[in-house]
């Protein structure tokens, strides 16, 4: 080929590619934000599941520069800004701390190392430590941590519990709930438990439980009492709460008991009338929380084996936001393997990010490993979507104390738990963008907005633009209607494009700006260099002549 057939071919690829994007930008529906001057319209485009999350976006060609219109009397000018791209922050190099993603303080301690503290503090507490006689609470450990986190502008979440794991003779319920004539059968009852010898297969000696009559009426009417006033103590505190994670029934309050407490000598001592939970107190112990906190966003133990409160909860109507999931043991298939191998119910819960959260955390490593699998853990991540992970129990158990954990791991081993946090949850950014003048001298702006996260925000963001003068006040601010939730990850997009004329009176230099505010919440930092540091990005310089 000539040199000149190369220079025409290259300009021809140029313009066809100009023509694209043009076409590109155009495909949009839908709705929303325009001001009284103009109208604004969105569209998701969101690319498949296989992409590579965590991974830089590629341009997404939604924003071609445009030539200003005529317009005679125009009272805008451009300065800078008619067309600009940005650069994503690679997930390797982040390091901002944004709302209800990547990781959570988890029961007092956050173990990996972050650039600030997280902006959620989860924490759970067993019955017995919260009423001390019928009818009389004492909240004050629960309050004080809640109160603490609402002074750091920063949401809490928390669990029930009225039993602990096995191997623990303790009554976790009330002194009054324990043996009381009111339940049926005294409200439960201790149960021996056996375990084998790996080696030999021999019954080990016996360790106890005090297992709570989780069908018993009463005991459900105290504990939605319990948390009717937990609710009252909440609300006159002002505590703005993350989630609730649905407890109370279970070990651990995490929806399961071991079967063969229920099997009777040698294994149990089950009074004659006690039976496992039955699916109906299941459901009960779901509503009573669902009940009481109807507006706050709750989240359910994603167990294969308690599918059929699970379903009920997913698909309830008492909560004005769906119900979110939670899982435990990330980076091991003790769980999440579970649904794998059932594909036709894994189907209940696989589209339920799109919706509300998927809440994770660590169970302790195997015997002998410092950590759980973290490549498993990562395409766990991706895999169902989840947004934060409580930060702990992420190390052995060899030392005694928790915080110095973090040191009996390698440096791999501490970079690729770094690298989980910034992985989960949504990473939103502004690829693109440009500003051009209309025939009646308003501006139009368009912008590419983009997730190249694993999940959406489930939060109630508001998209402004600003308009900024050189004082740094926002002299004029236009609203944009689209829903970050709507924008579900893995490099998806939303198309910006609305038409402005900024109600203005002193002429001069403007910065035109994108933000994400929240009612509680401080601005949303776009994950992308060259951000302002209140989290917003400048797209333009404007002149009012």
């Amino acid at each position: 080929m000539s040199p000149i057939e190369n220079a025409f071919g290259i300009l021809f690829c140029f313009f066809l590619s100009i023509l694209l994007a043009s076409l590109l930008a155009g495909c949009g529906g839908g709705g929303g934000g325009g001001g009284a001057s103009g109208s604004s319209s969105a569209s998701v485009s969101t690319t498949p599941a296989t992409t590579p999350v965590a991974a830089v976006c590629a341009a997404s060609g939604l924003v071609a520069p445009l030539a200003d219109a005529s317009a005679p009397a125009a009272v805008w000018s451009i300065s800078s800004g008619s067309a600009r791209t940005y650069a994503e922050t690679p997930a390797a190099s982040e390091d901002l701390i944004n709302p209800m993603r990547g990781y959570h303080r988890w029961i007092n301690r956050e173990q990996v190392p972050q650039a600030s503290p997280s902006q959620v503090v989860y924490n759970r507490f067993f019955w017995k430590s919260l009423e001390t006689a019928e009818g009389v609470y004492d909240f004050s450990a629960l309050l004080a941590e809640a109160s603490a986190a609402k002074a750091q502008g920063k949401k809490y979440a928390f669990r029930l519990r009225m039993m602990n794991g096995d191997a623990d003779a303790s009554v976790y319920l009330p002194d009054y709930v324990y043996k009381n004539p009111a339940c049926a059968h005294e409200c439960g009852f201790t149960a021996a438990y056996k375990a084998m010898d790996p080696v030999t297969y021999a019954l080990l000696p016996a360790v106890y439980s005090f297992v709570p009559d989780w069908n018993d009426a009463w005991l459900q009417t105290r504990a939605k009492a319990l948390l009717t006033a937990l609710r009252d103590a909440l609300k006159t505190a002002g505590i703005e709460l993350a989630w609730i994670d649905v407890g109370l029934y279970g070990q651990y309050g995490e929806w399961y008991v071991r079967p063969t407490y229920y099997l009777g000598s040698p294994q149990g001592n089950v009074p004659a009338g006690v039976t496992a939970i039955t699916a109906a107190s299941k459901q009960a112990f779901a509503r009573m929380h669902f009940e009481v906190f109807p507006d706050v966003q709750h989240v359910m133990f994603a167990k294969l084996d308690q599918l059929d409160a699970l379903s009920w909860g997913l698909s309830q109507t008492l909560t004005s936001k769906p119900v979110g999931l939670r899982t435990d043991c990330l980076g091991k298939t003790l769980t999440l393997g579970e649904w794998e191998s059932n594909p036709a119910s894994f189907a209940l819960i696989q589209d339920q990010w799109k919706k509300a959260p998927f809440i994770a955390e660590f169970c302790s490593p195997d015997s002998g490993k410092n950590v759980v699998d973290l490549a498993l853990a990562s395409s766990q991540i991706t895999r169902y979507h989840i947004s934060t992970l409580g930060n702990g129990q992420i190390a052995p158990k060899a030392s005694s104390d928790i915080d110095a954990r973090w040191s009996f791991l390698t440096s791999d081993e501490q970079s690729a738990l770094i690298g989980l946090g910034r992985q989960a949850g949504y990473r939103y950014f502004i690829s693109e963008s440009g500003v051009s003048l209309n025939a009646d001298g308003s501006l139009r702006i368009r912008a590419a907005l983009r997730n190249g996260g694993s999940a959406p925000s489930y939060e109630s963001w508001k998209l402004n633009l600003e308009l900024v003068d050189a004082a740094g006040a926002v002299a004029a601010s236009q609203p944009l209607s689209l829903n970050l939730q709507d924008n579900l990850g893995n490099c998806s997009s939303q198309l910006i494009d609305t038409n402005w004329n900024p109600a203005v009176s002193n002429s001069g230099s403007y910065t035109l700006r994108i933000a994400a505010t929240h009612s509680f919440w401080p601005r949303l930092k776009w994950v992308q260099q060259g951000r302002n540091t209140d989290g917003s990005l400048t797209l333009a310089t404007v002149q009012l002549k």
